[in-house]
């Protein structure tokens, strides 16, 4: 028996099956939402927005931002604004990229080796096909692929962590500037009272009702209040 055609290649590594040692092996096959699902399950049972993306990507900013302005603002809208535009909230998520992209290429197997041979003998040609694969490629592939799962889980765990320190942190400006607003509010609406009481006992004094140190008390009184609406304010 003589062969006249033998041509070796090498097969496509993809998510399929290989037939090993009699038990079929899965391999190369890693979710596109991986890790994306467990950064947005971490933010979702805080109560922070997760990635508008459902594979994480940042999704045209500038009109996100654009829609959340047109509405009155929230301590939510104003954890958004800050996931969006906030350089820590890009890096985040994107380092979940990276570990991604590193356990899809540690997922699929070794390339197999596939021989290809036509042989003659009595009879009619017959075609022949043998695929061989690298032990060490299965003894290593496992080891590898846990290495970067666990990778992937751990960014996940850190873009939440910065995910959620921008968000919280955006939130608690928000409560602040609430906050001040309302005591602007307090202190301007307290300013007309003592203007109108002090305005009241210099016309008192004009008439001689009232004396200069009451005058000046009441004077004092409101410069006080105003002095510290222009804290405030400045």
């Amino acid at each position: 028996m003589r062969t006249i055609t033998k041509r070796k290649f090498s097969l496509v590594r993809g998510c399929s099956l290989l037939l090993i040692a009699g038990a079929p092996l899965a391999a190369g096959c890693v979710s596109r939402d991986a890790g994306y699902a467990d950064l947005r399950a971490l933010l979702e049972a805080r109560g922070q927005p997760a990635p508008s993306s459902k594979r994480g990507e940042r999704v045209a900013p500038d009109g996100a931002t654009r829609a959340l302005l047109r509405r009155p603002l929230t301590a939510d809208g104003a954890a958004r604004l800050a996931l969006l535009n906030h350089p820590d909230a890009a890096l985040a998520v994107a380092s979940v990229g990276i570990a991604h992209a590193e356990l899809v290429a540690n997922a699929a197997l070794p390339n197999p080796h596939a021989e290809l041979g036509l042989k003659y003998g009595h009879g009619s040609p017959r075609l022949e096909l043998g695929v061989m694969q690298s032990l060490t490629g299965f003894v290593l592939y496992s080891a590898k692929r846990s290495a970067a799962d666990a990778r992937l889980q751990a960014a996940a765990l850190e873009a939440a962590q910065a995910l959620l320190s921008v968000g919280y942190g955006a939130q608690i400006q928000f409560y602040k500037l609430q906050a001040l607003e309302k005591k602007l509010t307090l202190q301007r609406d307290a300013l007309q009272m003592v203007y109108a009481s002090y305005d009241a006992a210099r016309r008192l004094r004009t008439a001689g009702n009232i004396t200069e140190l009451a005058l000046a008390r009441q004077q004092a009184a409101y410069e006080s209040v105003r002095l510290g609406l222009a804290q405030l304010e400045s």
